[in-house]
């Protein structure tokens, strides 16, 4: 049974893709959101990480328009725009 529900949940979010493309799915999770889910995540376990800086940020999608959506959001995202070099890569497989 949770493996229907789950199945149709995916069906249903495909139609809603489908039928209104990245915009409903740039509404239901903004980047912005996803930066902030992060600070909170930081502050709640008191990790200061301002005197670190990564040597690089990994993310893995499988879907070709998602990993476009989220490139867009990670090059607008405001905190990042002061990074000398910002290097986002798709790789189709």
């Amino acid at each position: 049974m949770k493996i229907l529900k789950i199945t149709l949940l995916l069906l249903f979010l495909s139609f809603i893709y489908w039928a209104f493309g990245d915009t409903f799915f740039n509404w239901l999770f903004p980047f912005s959101i996803f930066a902030q889910k992060l600070v909170r995540f930081k502050q709640r376990l008191n990790l200061r990480v301002e005197q670190y800086q990564a040597d690089h940020i990994s993310l893995r999608c499988h879907d070709i328009s998602v990993a476009k959506l989220w490139r867009k959001g990670f090059l607008q995202c405001s905190e990042w725009k002061n990074i000398y070099k910002l290097k986002v890569e798709i790789l189709n497989r």
